[in-house]
């Protein structure tokens, strides 16, 4: 990942595509996953001045 404000180069963790499974919703619309939460691996957060942002903002 490149940090868009300080250009500092990093490395953040991700989920492979197929691991997850959707098993429903919750009373919110909020998804069930069986296994590990995808929403939760979307956003990274840059080591060297804090910035976070969803992994669509940032370019790999």
């Amino acid at each position: 990942m490149l940090c868009p404000v300080c250009n500092t180069e990093f490395k953040s963790k991700a989920l492979k595509n197929g691991k997850t499974r959707r098993v429903g919703s919750d009373t919110d619309l909020m998804p069930i996953y069986q296994g590990p939460n995808p929403l939760f691996y979307d956003v990274h957060i840059c080591p060297s001045c804090g910035y976070s942002a969803l992994n669509q903002f940032l370019k790999n």
